[in-house]
């Protein structure tokens, strides 16, 4: 029974992980592309995830629902953040602060 549990949560665990890294490798692949589509710079190291939580899904299952943050660039200097929301292996949700709105997009 003990190896059944060790197994489970071990199994958990990985699948937990090898999601996070999918997921964080789509935000980054969905930043750069709504970046270079609105002639603005992604700051690549600032791809982070600030939240997560459980949300259903269009079949009723429960998944991660992962939120990170970004930043990016206009002119080179000034900072203005982005972010992304990934949920079900696709980007749910995308936001940038651009000079004059905030742009929001639901795929």
């Amino acid at each position: 029974m003990e190896e059944f549990i060790f197994l489970a949560v071990l199994g958990l665990v990985a699948w937990y992980w090898i999601g996070s890294v999918q997921a964080k490798e789509l935000a980054v692949t969905v930043a750069r592309r709504v970046c270079e589509q609105h002639g603005v710079q992604l700051l690549d190291q600032t791809v982070v995830m600030e939240k997560m939580r459980l949300r259903r899904d269009s079949r009723g299952r429960l998944l991660p629902c992962r939120y990170y943050q970004f930043e990016i660039s206009i002119d080179g200097e000034e900072r203005r953040q982005g972010g992304v929301i990934i949920h079900a292996g696709r980007a749910s949700e995308l936001y940038l602060d651009l000079e004059e709105y905030i742009m929001h997009e639901h795929h």
